[in-house]
């Protein structure tokens, strides 16, 4: 009786300890989840607090640069203000005003930019001048200024005048895209699809607005379908379904795309797609023609 006793009482005290060493070992987790939610909450607020200082260097280096950029500058000043597009030249007129550091009596100023260069008149300190200026030059276009001296002439690169791609100003945004399905024979082609074409007007006043926008189809360089789609538009957008079936038989190129012709002539053509029985189908960059079909810039 007193062998079954001490059984009992060392499965009680077994019991007990493993019940404590189980709480134990509950709070010791506890704390370690605790300490490693502290942790990650520390780690989140280092990487915060990185990220802060990186701004703040990278807003350092950047005023830095800028304090740089203006000490080396012949200029203490520049102003512009571009004015109205001429649709003969396709040029705008852009008014500029600069302050050289270094004036002289003698000091005369000259700017180009492209094809275009003007001279500057002179107004105690300031010197102004128009500039006839290409709408359609590229996007990183600068101008350049040159100073002439009795010292000689010196030049320099007007950073903060933005005159490159003037046409995103004045002209109306198309953008098209087509999706669908094909099924080719050895003799047509039949397109099951959705043209969805989305434009965006040149500006508030909407001074060159778009007149007719269509989607045309083009049989080895031949055209050979054209659909008007510019009552389809509301609010600058439009849907339009496309099921036909065009024969290929005599031609190994299929090229469809969105055309649109704008109040002053230029004609925006965009999401060109073509189903060739040699290079498969293949998408192109958007562009402004002119009259003439010549490219005057690709977007």
């Amino acid at each position: 009786m007193e062998e079954l006793k001490n059984k009992i009482n060392w499965k009680i005290i077994f019991k007990i300890t493993l019940f404590v060493v189980l709480i134990i070992g509950c709070i010791k987790i506890a704390k370690l989840t605790n300490e490693i939610s502290n942790l990650r909450n520390q780690i989140e607020y280092l990487d915060s607090h990185t990220d802060t200082i990186g701004s703040r260097i990278d807003s350092i280096y950047n005023n830095v640069d800028e304090r740089l950029k203006k000490e080396a500058s012949l200029m203490s000043s520049v102003e512009y203000e571009v004015g109205e597009i001429n649709i003969t030249t396709h040029k705008a007129e852009v008014k500029i005003k600069v302050v050289p550091k270094n004036i002289t009596d003698e000091m005369l100023l000259s700017i180009n930019i492209g094809d275009d260069s003007a001279g500057f008149s002179r107004e105690g300190n300031a010197f102004t001048t128009i500039l006839e200026c290409g709408i359609f030059l590229d996007y990183g276009s600068k101008p350049i200024i040159s100073i002439q001296t009795a010292e000689g002439i010196q030049t320099e690169q007007l950073e903060d005048v933005k005159l490159g791609s003037l046409y995103r100003e004045f002209l109306p945004y198309v953008d098209a895209n087509m999706s669908g399905t094909t099924t080719e024979t050895n003799a047509s082609l039949t397109i099951d699809g959705n043209v969805s074409v989305n434009c965006k007007p040149s500006s508030p006043e909407e001074t060159i607005t778009l007149k007719k926008i269509e989607v045309v189809t083009e049989l080895d360089g031949k055209e050979i379908d054209r659909k008007d789609i510019t009552s389809e538009m509301e609010e600058y957008h439009c849907e339009f379904s496309i099921k036909e079936t065009y024969k290929m038989k005599d031609g190994k190129n299929l090229v469809m795309y969105v055309e649109a012709v704008d109040s002053a002539g230029f004609i925006h053509r965009t999401s060109e797609y073509s189903w060739s029985r040699e290079d498969g189908m293949g998408r192109y960059d958007n562009g402004i023609y002119d009259t003439e079909g010549n490219l005057l810039a690709s977007y």
